[in-house]
């Protein structure tokens, strides 16, 4: 007898198995002890693997993120705090090639792709994009890297002065590099999901602002850690790409997050319908 079709229950995808006869006895005998019907016994399983290999992979991808974050030449970018973002093929290691990569190396600096002072060279590993400053000092203001086994990075700077800088350019940099790093694995045809990382490193004592403050009466809202980590995301639609209101919408509860580690209630880039209104350009 067919079951009778659950009003809105969405049909799943079949996945065929076939085992040995003595290998299925054993499976149906051990769901008849444990009571459930075999098809349970087994997404149980499959599920518990599942979560167990993305907790290898999670620790894995925060392991190098941890040594990429180590090695960073702090020094050699202009005095602020600085926006790192790793994206990652959630599928694992993937092929990037030089040529694409070389095609779109403005993908990996986004905010500062129209820069005079900007150079890509091939590396053993990939491809680098470095934009520099204008001034004397060539101090960098934005770097990105991408590997040839899939991995992506960017580093960006905030411009500041007085501690502060624009928290609406803050967002804007964040949500423009998740969609031009996620462009790069769409352009090597490697189908999502995208595992985007972020952090924020030299922020103590920085303040995100609306408008530059020359005094105050009061203390502004600031980092009070050198460091912020926020949790990965996993972009797993296009719709979360399709236009900057898309993605920063997608992004809200990570982009409150940043804020909330200055002791605010949420990003300034939201109006109270948490609709996206950030018009930086």
């Amino acid at each position: 007898m067919t079951p009778p079709k659950v009003s809105g229950e969405k049909k799943g995808e079949l996945i065929q198995l076939r085992v040995e006869k003595s290998f299925a006895d054993q499976l149906n005998a051990l769901a008849d002890r444990k009571q459930v019907p075999l098809s349970v016994m087994l997404r149980t399983w499959m599920a518990e693997k599942l979560r167990a290999e993305s907790k290898i992979e999670q620790n894995e991808r925060s392991a190098w993120i941890e040594k990429r974050i180590t090695n960073l030449p702090l020094q050699g970018f202009e005095e602020g705090p600085l926006v790192v973002m790793h994206a990652f093929p959630l599928s694992g290691k993937a092929k990037l090639t030089v040529d694409t990569l070389k095609q779109h190396a403005y993908a990996l600096v986004p905010g500062y792709e129209h820069r005079r002072y900007s150079e890509s060279q091939i590396l053993q590993h990939g491809l680098e994009t470095v934009v520099r400053g204008g001034g004397d000092d060539g101090k960098i203001v934005a770097r990105g890297e991408a590997f040839k086994t899939g991995e992506l990075e960017t580093v960006l700077s905030m411009p500041s002065g007085n501690n502060q800088f624009f928290g609406q350019q803050l967002d804007y940099l964040i949500v423009r590099a998740v969609q031009t790093l996620c462009s790069i694995f769409k352009f090597h045809d490697i189908e999502m999901g995208y595992v985007i990382r972020i952090s924020l490193l030299n922020a103590k004592d920085y303040s995100p602002v609306q408008q530059m403050v020359i005094a105050s009466t009061h203390p502004l809202p600031k980092f009070n850690s050198n460091r912020v980590d926020l949790p990965e995301i996993t972009v797993t639609s296009p719709d979360q790409l399709a236009s900057m209101a898309n993605t920063g919408e997608f992004l809200m509860d990570t982009l409150d997050e940043l804020w909330h580690a200055t002791g605010q209630p949420g990003s300034i880039s939201f109006d109270h319908n948490n609709r996206w209104i950030n018009t930086v350009q």
